[in-house]
């Protein structure tokens, strides 16, 4: 008896909680309009609802009444509301650590394909011209002035790209795809202890000429993007797993006349709890950066800094260059982060002033920090490291090797005590040439 009336409690309790969301929202009909407009909150879906049409069709109608209960049922916006945010908060850590796991164990990665998204990712609506620009793109590149015939309203990059720049990975990473990959390929790279003897000597030759002018000398070479993030690219034919700038440090590390930094395997370990790179970005971002400078000061036994001891927020990452490089849409990729070193010498004072005529070269005084005159000679992974260096050393002055020829760049050579030359892996050859080069007529006028 006691069992029969415990399963009719059960029964009648189910009904309830199935009838419960019609009684409340009939109950709010009438008593709470406004709670119903609250809750019956547009989704965008550009459509109408679902109607019934006549004569019915016997045969559709179950299909015809399930349709048209779907797109009234009570709370339908908040229920599909919640469905997308559990959705999202599921799919997050799955797409950023389960699925590269799996992929890794079965070795299931996506091969290495030229992607054409430009019909897909391009909204006609918003960009009323792309579709006919890239019909006319074909066998060549357009510029600027080409696409204006179209639409002067929109601006454009100046140079249509195609995408083979830029490679598309797994869960959307994008990487860069010009000498780059050359490197991580090894496709570039030395294998002797002859040529690696060789880079040596040219290292130890502008060594020997810093310090015969009272300069120590820093040569710090950022890992490439896909280096750090390997798991994120497609299958690519990779003839020698060990790249040229970690054959050099390895060979080097035993070596303290030569100050080498190539810090691959402090960002392999931080990545495990911080974002390294900008996801649609070929450079590293703040803690990149951080962990850059960090390795500097190591180097030259000077006091470094915890990253864990760090103050960080999360802020949105607007750095997008291979979306642009890409021509691909920063409207379809979805948002992703950099940090805000909140407490980063923040009670330090310090001055920058950027340098007219320049790509984006500063010379910056700080009250505190380490009393060295410093300057900086790099690509354009210097400019992550400004935050940081503007706030640690007593005199900086950084600028783009595309600069270096610049009037005001040996008045500052020759009054630093410290050169840091700063480049990523694809630039560790004919630009630190060229910049050895430049050093050398300046130092040895």
């Amino acid at each position: 008896m006691f069992s029969i009336l415990k399963k009719c409690i059960y029964i009648n309790i189910f009904i309830l909680l199935l009838m419960f969301p019609m009684i409340s929202w009939t109950i709010l009909s009438y008593y709470r309009s406004d709670m119903i407009k609250a809750f019956d909150f547009d989704l965008n879906e550009k459509r109408n609802k679902y109607e019934i049409n006549e004569p019915l069709n016997p045969l559709t109608i179950c299909n015809d009444i399930e349709k048209y209960y779907n797109d009234r049922i009570p709370y339908r916006s908040l229920l599909i509301t919640a469905k997308k945010y559990i959705d999202e908060k599921i799919e997050t850590p799955y797409k950023s650590e389960i699925e590269m796991k799996l992929l890794k164990i079965f070795n299931q990665k996506k091969n290495f394909e030229i992607q054409t998204l430009y019909n897909e990712t391009y909204d006609g609506r918003i960009y009323k011209c792309f579709d006919q620009a890239v019909y006319m793109y074909n066998g060549h590149a357009l510029n600027k002035d080409e696409i204006d015939v179209y639409d002067t309203e929109i601006s454009y990059p100046i140079r249509l790209t195609d995408n083979k720049n830029v490679i598309i990975g797994q869960n959307d990473w994008l990487f860069l795809n010009i000498s780059n990959i050359d490197y991580y390929t090894g496709k570039v790279n030395i294998s002797t202890t002859s040529q690696l003897n060789d880079v040596a000597n040219k290292y130890n030759m502008l060594k020997n000429l810093c310090k015969k002018n009272g300069k120590e000398l820093v040569i710090f070479i950022c890992p490439e993007k896909e280096e750090i993030y390997s798991e994120y690219m497609p299958d690519i034919d990779i003839k020698d797993k060990v790249e040229q700038a970690e054959k050099i440090y390895n060979y080097l590390k035993d070596d303290n006349s030569i100050n080498y930094v190539y810090p691959k395997n402090e960002m392999l370990k931080m990545k495990k709890d911080h974002l390294i790179y900008g996801k649609y970005d070929s450079h590293w971002n703040k803690v990149g950066a951080y962990i850059g400078i960090n390795e500097i000061k190591k180097k030259l036994n000077l006091e470094d800094r915890d990253l864990y001891n760090e103050k960080l927020s999360k802020i949105s990452d607007e750095n997008y260059d291979l979306v642009y490089f890409g021509n691909l849409s920063k409207e379809a990729m979805k948002k992703s982060f950099d940090y805000n070193f909140e407490n980063y010498k923040s009670d330090y004072k310090y001055n920058v002033k950027t340098i007219d005529g320049t790509n984006g070269a500063f010379i910056s005084t700080c009250d505190d920090g380490f009393d060295k005159n410093v300057i900086i000679f790099g690509d354009s992974f210097i400019s992550g490291i400004y935050e940081f260096v503007i706030n640690d050393f007593k005199n900086v002055c950084g600028l783009m090797y595309t600069d270096i020829e610049k009037k005001f760049v040996s008045e500052r050579l020759k009054a630093s005590d410290l050169v840091i030359v700063l480049l990523a892996e694809r630039n560790q050859d004919d630009t630190f040439d060229f910049i050895k080069k430049c050093i050398e007529n300046y130092l040895g006028e």
